[in-house]
Protein backbone atom coordinates (compact mmCIF):
# COMPACT_ATOMS: atom_id res chain seq x y z
CA UNK A 1 0.00 0.00 0.00
CA UNK A 2 2.90 2.34 0.72
CA UNK A 3 4.32 1.60 -2.71
CA UNK A 4 0.95 2.42 -4.29
CA UNK A 5 0.81 5.66 -2.31
CA UNK A 6 4.33 6.59 -3.45
CA UNK A 7 3.41 5.90 -7.06
CA UNK A 8 0.28 8.02 -6.68
CA UNK A 9 2.38 10.85 -5.24
CA UNK A 10 4.86 10.45 -8.08
CA UNK A 11 2.04 10.59 -10.61
CA UNK A 12 0.78 13.83 -9.06
CA UNK A 13 4.25 15.38 -9.14
CA UNK A 14 4.76 14.31 -12.76
CA UNK A 15 1.41 15.84 -13.73
CA UNK A 16 2.31 19.10 -12.00
CA UNK A 17 5.80 19.16 -13.53
CA UNK A 18 4.36 18.43 -16.96
CA UNK A 19 1.91 21.31 -16.61
CA UNK A 20 4.68 23.68 -15.51
CA UNK A 21 6.97 22.66 -18.38
CA UNK A 22 4.24 22.97 -21.00
CA UNK A 23 3.74 26.66 -20.16
CA UNK A 24 7.20 27.83 -21.32
CA UNK A 25 7.04 25.38 -24.24
CA UNK A 26 3.82 27.06 -25.36
CA UNK A 27 5.52 30.47 -25.16
CA UNK A 28 8.54 29.23 -27.14
CA UNK A 29 6.25 27.69 -29.75
CA UNK A 30 4.18 30.85 -30.07
CA UNK A 31 7.30 33.02 -30.42
CA UNK A 32 8.71 30.74 -33.13
CA UNK A 33 5.39 30.72 -35.01
CA UNK A 34 5.21 34.53 -34.81
CA UNK A 35 8.79 34.78 -36.09
CA UNK A 36 7.96 32.44 -38.99
CA UNK A 37 4.96 34.61 -39.86
CA UNK A 38 6.97 37.85 -39.62
CA UNK A 39 9.78 36.48 -41.81
CA UNK A 40 7.22 35.26 -44.35
CA UNK A 41 5.70 38.73 -44.50
CA UNK A 42 9.04 40.51 -44.97
CA UNK A 43 10.67 38.13 -47.42
CA UNK A 44 14.01 38.78 -45.73
CA UNK A 45 17.28 37.64 -47.33
CA UNK A 46 18.10 35.67 -44.16
CA UNK A 47 14.90 33.68 -44.60
CA UNK A 48 16.70 30.63 -46.03
CA UNK A 49 18.91 30.42 -42.93
CA UNK A 50 16.33 31.30 -40.29
CA UNK A 51 13.27 29.32 -41.44
CA UNK A 52 14.82 25.84 -40.96
CA UNK A 53 16.04 26.80 -37.49
CA UNK A 54 12.59 28.08 -36.44
CA UNK A 55 10.98 24.95 -37.83
CA UNK A 56 13.45 22.87 -35.83
CA UNK A 57 12.50 24.83 -32.69
CA UNK A 58 8.83 24.02 -33.32
CA UNK A 59 9.61 20.34 -33.95
CA UNK A 60 11.61 20.09 -30.73
CA UNK A 61 8.87 21.83 -28.73
CA UNK A 62 6.47 19.16 -30.00
CA UNK A 63 9.01 16.46 -29.14
CA UNK A 64 9.37 17.85 -25.60
CA UNK A 65 5.58 17.85 -25.20
CA UNK A 66 5.45 14.21 -26.33
CA UNK A 67 8.15 13.29 -23.81
CA UNK A 68 6.19 15.03 -21.05
CA UNK A 69 3.02 13.21 -22.11
CA UNK A 70 4.85 9.88 -22.24
CA UNK A 71 6.26 10.38 -18.75
CA UNK A 72 2.78 11.29 -17.56
CA UNK A 73 1.33 8.11 -19.08
CA UNK A 74 4.15 6.05 -17.60
CA UNK A 75 3.45 7.40 -14.11
CA UNK A 76 -0.20 6.28 -14.31
CA UNK A 77 -0.52 2.59 -13.57
CA UNK A 78 -2.03 0.35 -16.20
CA UNK A 79 -1.94 2.84 -19.11
CA UNK A 80 -0.51 1.22 -22.25
CA UNK A 81 1.96 3.15 -24.38
CA UNK A 82 0.65 4.39 -27.73
CA UNK A 83 2.45 2.44 -30.43
CA UNK A 84 2.63 2.93 -34.16
CA UNK A 85 4.37 1.19 -37.03
CA UNK A 86 7.47 3.27 -37.77
CA UNK A 87 9.87 3.15 -40.69
CA UNK A 88 13.24 2.97 -38.99
CA UNK A 89 15.09 4.85 -41.73
CA UNK A 90 12.61 7.78 -41.48
CA UNK A 91 13.09 8.07 -37.73
CA UNK A 92 16.88 7.79 -38.02
CA UNK A 93 16.86 10.52 -40.69
CA UNK A 94 14.88 12.82 -38.39
CA UNK A 95 17.22 12.10 -35.47
CA UNK A 96 20.27 12.69 -37.68
CA UNK A 97 18.84 16.04 -38.81
CA UNK A 98 18.22 17.01 -35.18
CA UNK A 99 21.75 15.93 -34.12
CA UNK A 100 23.53 17.28 -37.24
CA UNK A 101 24.99 20.34 -35.43
CA UNK A 102 26.45 18.09 -32.72
CA UNK A 103 27.75 15.57 -35.27
CA UNK A 104 29.39 18.36 -37.30
CA UNK A 105 30.87 20.00 -34.21
CA UNK A 106 32.39 16.67 -33.13
CA UNK A 107 33.47 15.79 -36.71
CA UNK A 108 31.50 12.52 -36.59
CA UNK A 109 29.82 10.96 -39.63
CA UNK A 110 26.63 8.98 -39.10
CA UNK A 111 26.14 6.16 -41.60
CA UNK A 112 22.89 4.21 -41.56
CA UNK A 113 22.15 1.54 -44.15
CA UNK A 114 19.03 -0.58 -44.59
CA UNK A 115 19.12 -3.67 -46.76
CA UNK A 116 16.14 -5.39 -48.29
CA UNK A 117 12.99 -4.09 -49.91
CA UNK A 118 10.79 -1.75 -47.93
CA UNK A 119 13.28 -1.10 -45.15
CA UNK A 120 12.99 -2.01 -41.49
CA UNK A 121 9.88 -1.22 -39.45
CA UNK A 122 9.25 -1.28 -35.73
CA UNK A 123 6.11 -0.97 -33.61
CA UNK A 124 6.56 1.49 -30.75
CA UNK A 125 6.02 5.11 -29.74
CA UNK A 126 8.00 7.41 -32.04
CA UNK A 127 9.32 9.56 -29.18
CA UNK A 128 10.62 6.43 -27.41
CA UNK A 129 12.51 5.30 -30.50
CA UNK A 130 13.89 8.80 -31.06
CA UNK A 131 15.08 8.92 -27.45
CA UNK A 132 16.81 5.53 -27.79
CA UNK A 133 18.56 6.65 -30.98
CA UNK A 134 19.57 10.06 -29.59
CA UNK A 135 20.98 8.46 -26.45
CA UNK A 136 22.82 5.78 -28.45
CA UNK A 137 24.34 8.28 -30.86
CA UNK A 138 25.36 10.64 -28.07
CA UNK A 139 26.94 7.73 -26.18
CA UNK A 140 28.81 6.74 -29.35
CA UNK A 141 30.10 10.30 -29.77
CA UNK A 142 31.25 10.31 -26.15
CA UNK A 143 32.98 6.95 -26.66
CA UNK A 144 34.70 8.17 -29.83
CA UNK A 145 35.94 11.28 -28.02
CA UNK A 146 37.13 9.23 -25.03
CA UNK A 147 38.97 6.85 -27.36
CA UNK A 148 40.60 9.73 -29.22
CA UNK A 149 41.57 11.39 -25.94
CA UNK A 150 43.02 8.13 -24.62
CA UNK A 151 44.90 7.51 -27.88
CA UNK A 152 46.22 11.08 -27.84
CA UNK A 153 47.35 10.77 -24.20
CA UNK A 154 49.03 7.42 -24.89
CA UNK A 155 50.89 8.93 -27.87
CA UNK A 156 52.05 11.84 -25.69
CA UNK A 157 53.35 9.35 -23.08
CA UNK A 158 55.34 7.51 -25.75
CA UNK A 159 56.98 10.74 -26.85
CA UNK A 160 58.17 11.58 -23.33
Amino acid sequence: MRQQARLADLGGMVAELGHELKQPLFTISLAAENALFAIGQRGDAAEAQVLPKLKLVLEQVERAKMIIDRIGRYSRLGTPEDCEILCLSDVVSDVERFLRPLLCAQDVDLLFAVTGAGGAHVSMARVDLEQVLVNGIRNAIDAINACLLYTSDAADDLLC
